[in-house]
C-alpha cells in the first residue's frame, strides 16, 4: 500500500482490494498498444477496485467503459453493459464496440486543422474565413462586414459572433438550432447564414454548427471530405481502421459530433496529444498545434472551465493538490482526459444524458483515476517549498538514504531533512536523466529554460516508464551553510543503481547538461559538478557562489558560454578548499570558451585539471587549461 506523501490524496480511505472485482492485465490484441500490469506503471489497484465495485453496483450508472493509459502503456480497461445511443438497445459493451463520441469529435476535427496547416493547405488560424471556402460557393454569405472579419481562430475558439442557441432547448426540440441545422439542405450554409450578434473574437458561444463548418474548411482546402482526410493523415498513422463517421445525406461530414470509435482508439488520440503529436515515433499532429490547441485561448467560458481550439481544460483539486486536466468532452458522458503532470490519459464512454449525470466521469477522474495514478516518486512544482519528510525513501547500494522526486513543470523548490539526501530529477536537452542531490541547510530551487514542451514524457534513451520534464536547468541555492552539500550528475551505467534502467547498445551522453548554479548563504560544505556541462548563450553560465565561503571540495566539468553568455567560476573570498591548497578541480575540460570570453573567477588560488570518469564509465583524460581568466567579484 502506498504510504502518505506530498502527493498522496487520501480521499477514499484505503480498503482492502475488493473481493468482487478481479483485475486482469489488458490483452495485447495487435492494435499498437503496449499493455502493462497496473503494478508496472504504479497504479493503485485498491482505489480502482473501489471504482469498479461502485460501477457494477449501479452507484455510478450507465458507464460503458473505463480505459487508463499510464506512462504510455495501456494498464487498465473495463467495459460494462448499458444503453447504446446508436441502436437504442441495451448491449454488452466491449473493446471492439464502436461508441458514439458526440462532441469529442470536435477535438479530432481540430487536429485535422493542425495537420492541414502543417501541409500548407491552410495558411494559419488568422486566415479570414471568407477565403477558406473556394469550392463551396459561400461567397455571398460574407457580404456582411462583420462576417468578413471572422478568422479561423474565431471558429476554433467558438467566438465567431454568429447567433446560435443549442442549449436552451433539448436536442429533440425543433427550436434548437442544432436540430434546425440537421434538417436543412446545407448544414454549413445554415450555420454561416445566421446573423451576427457581436464582433468576432469577443464572446464565447457554444456552437456545434461552427465545428461542422470547420470540417468544411478542411474539405475545401484538401479537396477531400474531412473524414477521408482523417482516414489518410490521422487514423492510418494511428493504426485505427474500425470507425464510422456520419455524413448528412448531402455529403457534409458531421465534424461536430458524428464520429464513432472504439475506446482504445479514443485513448490513442489522447495519448497522441499527450506525447506531443507523436505515435510510435511518427509526428502525426504538429507539436506546436498540440500545444496551441490545448492551451487556454478563451478563459472562463464556464465555471472553472477554459477553452482552446475545440479542447477544454480545467484545474482539478484533489486533497489540496491542483492538477491541470485537458479534455475532449461529448454529450452523455464521453471523455478523453489528459493529465500531463501524471502522464495519464483516461477514457470514459457512457450515456447519462437524461439523468443529470453527464459530468459524472469528471468526478470519477478526480476521486479515483487521479488518486490511483500518483507516481512512485512524487512530483514537485512551483508555488510551494516542498519538504521530503513523507516522500518515498530510496536506499542506494552505497547505503545512502535518498528522498526522490520528479520535477513537474518548469520550476520547483525543495528543502532537505536531516540524515537524507534530497534528489530531484529532470531530463536534459541531450536526453540524459539528470540527478540533483542536495543535503543540509537551505532551499534549493530548480528553474528549467528552453523547455521544448510542457508535457512530461518518458525519456527515450532509458528503460524508464516515469515521465520527465525536459529543459536546461538553473539551480539557485539560498541559505546554505557549511553543512550544505550539492552535486549534479547524469544518470548512466557507471553510477546508476538499477542496471535494468539502461538500454542495450545505447551510448549515453555521460554528462549532466545545465546552465548555471547560484549559491548564497553563510557557507557551503562542498560542490560536486565534475560530471556536469554548463552551457548557455546569455547571462550567467557556470557557478556564482561569490559571497559564500566553501569549506570542502569544488569540482566542475565543462563551462561553455555561447553568444552573450558570461562564463563564471566565482567562489567566496574566504573559501578554504580541502584539495591542493585551494585548487578547484576541473574534470577533463580546457575551459576554453566558444564565445571567446574570459572566464570570470574569484575565491580560489589555482585550478587543477584532472582525469575523470563519465556516467558511462568511460575514462576521460585531463586536458590542458587554455582558457583566459578575468578577475571576478570579491577577488
Amino acid at each position: 500500500m502506498r504510504k502518505a506523501a506530498v502527493v498522496a490524496f487520501g480521499v477514499l480511505g484505503m480498503a482492502e482490494v475488493s473481493a468482487s472485482y478481479s483485475y486482469l492485465t489488458p490483452p495485447n490484441i495487435g492494435d499498437g498498444w503496449d499493455t502493462a500490469h497496473y503494478s508496472e506503471v504504479g497504479l493503485d489497484i485498491e482505489i480502482l477496485s473501489q471504482l469498479m465495485d461502485r460501477i457494477f453496483s449501479g452507484s455510478y450508472p450507465n458507464i460503458h467503459s473505463v480505459v487508463v493509459i499510464k506512462d504510455g502503456r495501456l494498464a487498465f480497461e473495463e467495459y460494462f453493459p448499458g444503453l447504446d445511443y446508436y441502436s437504442g438497445r441495451n448491449i454488452d459493451f466491449n473493446r471492439y464496440t464502436l461508441h458514439e463520441l458526440h462532441s469529442v469529435t470536435k477535438s479530432f476535427n481540430s487536429a485535422l486543422v493542425g495537420i492541414a496547416i502543417e501541409q500548407q493547405l491552410i495558411s494559419g488560424v488568422d486566415a479570414f474565413v471568407a477565403n477558406l471556402y473556394p469550392r463551396s460557393g459561400y461567397a455571398d454569405i460574407f457580404i456582411d462586414p462583420l462576417k468578413k472579419q471572422m478568422r479561423l481562430r474565431d471558429m476554433l475558439t467558438m467566438t465567431s459572433g454568429i447567433q446560435w442557441d443549442e442549449q436552451t432547448y433539448p436536442y429533440t426540440d425543433p427550436r434548437n438550432d442544432h436540430v434546425k441545422m440537421n434538417s436543412s439542405s446545407d448544414q454549413i450554409r445554415y450555420v454561416l447564414s445566421r446573423p451576427m450578434t457581436i464582433e468576432p473574437g469577443k464572446q464565447f458561444l457554444y456552437n456545434s454548427g461552427i465545428s461542422i463548418a470547420i470540417g468544411g474548411i478542411v474539405g475545401d482546402a484538401s479537396s477531400m471530405k474531412a473524414d477521408d482526410f482523417a482516414r489518410e493523415f490521422l487514423f492510418k498513422p494511428l493504426g485505427i481502421t474500425n470507425y464510422d463517421w456520419y455524413r448528412y445525406p448531402n455529403g457534409v461530414v458531421q465534424t461536430g459530433g458524428g464520429l464513432r470509435l472504439r475506446p482504445r482508439g479514443m485513448a490513442k488520440f489522447g495519448y497522441l496529444f499527450m506525447n506531443g503529436g507523436r505515435w510510435k515515433g511518427e509526428q502525426v499532429v504538429p507539436e506546436n498545434w498540440v500545444l496551441e490547441s490545448t492551451d487556454i485561448q478563451v478563459p472562463k467560458v464556464g465555471p472553472e472551465i477554459d477553452y482552446g481550439y475545440q479542447w477544454v481544460s480545467r484545474n482539478v483539486n484533489v486533497n489540496d493538490r491542483i492538477e491541470k486536466v485537458v479534455f475532449a468532452t461529448g454529450r452523455g458522458g464521453q471523455y478523453i482526459f489528459l493529465v500531463p503532470s501524471l502522464d495519464l490519459v483516461a477514457v470514459f464512454t457512457a450515456w447519462n444524458e437524461q439523468n443529470g449525470n453527464r459530468s459524472l466521469p469528471r468526478w470519477l477522474l478526480r476521486d479515483y483515476i487521479v488518486p490511483a495514478s500518483v507516481p512512485t516518486s512524487p512530483l514537485v512544482e512551483s508555488g510551494s517549498v516542498y519538504s521530503p519528510e513523507h516522500w518515498r525513501d530510496l536506499i542506494h547500494s552505497s547505503g545512502v538514504l535518498y528522498d526522490e522526486a520528479l520535477l513537474n513543470g518548469t520550476s520547483a523548490s525543495v528543502v532537505a531533512i536531516e540524515g537524507t539526501v534530497t534528489r530531484l530529477k529532470y531530463e536534459d536537452l541531450n536526453g540524459d536523466i539528470v540527478c540533483i542531490e542536495f543535503s543540509g541547510d537551505g532551499v534549493l530551487s530548480v528553474e528549467l529554460e528552453q523547455v521544448p514542451h510542457l508535457l512530461r514524457t518518458p525519456p527515450s534513451r532509458y528503460n524508464e516508464t516515469s515521465s520527465f520534464t525536459k529543459g536546461n536547468a538553473r539551480l539557485i541555492l539560498e541559505g546554505a551553510t557549511e553543512n550544505t552539500y550539492l552535486s549534479v550528475c547524469a544518470l548512466g551505467p557507471e553510477n546508476g543503481d538499477d542496471p535494468t534502467l539502461f538500454l542495450d547498445g545505447e551510448i549515453y551522453d555521460g554528462q549532466a547538461d545545465l546552465k548555471s548554479i547560484q549559491i548564497s548563504g553563510s557557507g557551503l560544505g562542498g560542490l560536486y559538478c565534475g560530471n556536469a556541462c554548463f552551457s548557455g548563450s546569455e547571462g550567467l553560465v557556470g557557478i556564482d557562489a561569490s559571497s559564500v565561503p566553501i569549506r570542502g571540495r569544488v569540482a566542475v566539468g565543462e563551462i561553455a558560454a555561447y553568444g552573450d553568455g558570461e562564463p563564471s567560476l566565482l567562489l567566496g573570498a574566504s573559501s578554504e578548499l580541502d584539495w591542493d591548497s585551494g585548487a578547484v578541480l576541473v574534470a577533463s575540460s580546457s575551459l576554453e570558451q566558444p564565445n571567446g570570453r574570459p572566464v570570470a573567477v574569484s575565491g580560489f588560488n589555482s585550478i587543477l585539471s584532472i582525469a575523470s570518469r563519465d556516467s558511462n564509465g568511460e575514462v576521460l583524460s585531463a586536458e590542458r587549461i587554455v582558457a583566459s581568466f578575468a578577475d571576478g567579484q570579491n577577488e
